[in-house]
C-alpha cells in the first residue's frame, strides 16, 4: 500500500542584509558564554540585601517596638543586611568579568580581520565603521 505524502508549500520571505558578520568561537568561549556572567549573582544579592535593609530601617523608624528583644533582632538584621549589601556590591564592582572579556575577545577578531573586496568604496566604509565602533 503506497504511503501518501502531502507536501505543503510554505512561502518564505527574506529581507536582504547589507552585510552579515559571523563570529567563530572556540569550545572554551562557548562554555563561558553558556555559564553567563557570575557578576549578575553578586549584583542580585546586593540589590536584595539593600531592599531588605531599607525595609527593616523603615520598619524601625515607623513602628514602636516595645520589647527589647524584638528591637535588637530588627537592628541586628538591619546591620547584617546592610553589611552583606556593601560587601557584595564591592565584590561586584571589583570582580574580574570573564564573560565581558570573552565577548570583547571575539569582537576583536572581526576588527583584526581584513576584508578583501574589489570595491575600494566598500573597504573604506567598512574601515570607518570599525573605527566608529571603537
Amino acid at each position: 500500500m503506497p504511503v501518501e505524502q502531502h507536501e505543503s508549500k510554505i512561502d518564505i520571505r527574506r529581507g536582504k542584509y547589507d552585510s552579515l558578520d559571523i563570529y567563530e568561537i572556540t569550545e572554551d568561549e562557548l562554555s563561558t558564554l553558556k555559564l553567563g556572567s557570575p557578576n549578575s549573582v553578586l549584583f542580585n544579592i546586593a540589590i536584595s540585601s539593600l531592599s531588605i535593609s531599607v525595609t527593616l530601617g523603615v520598619t524601625l523608624l515607623t513602628v514602636t517596638i516595645e520589647e527589647d528583644r524584638s528591637f535588637y533582632v530588627f537592628v541586628i538584621a538591619l546591620f547584617v543586611a546592610l553589611f552583606s549589601c556593601i560587601i557584595t556590591a564591592i565584590l561586584w564592582l571589583v570582580s574580574d568579568n570573564n564573560f565581558k572579556k570573552t565577548i570583547k575577545k571575539i569582537e576583536r577578531r572581526m576588527e583584526d580581520e581584513e576584508v578583501e573586496d574589489n570595491d575600494d568604496q566598500t573597504t573604506i566604509l567598512l574601515k570607518k565603521y570599525i573605527e566608529l565602533k571603537k
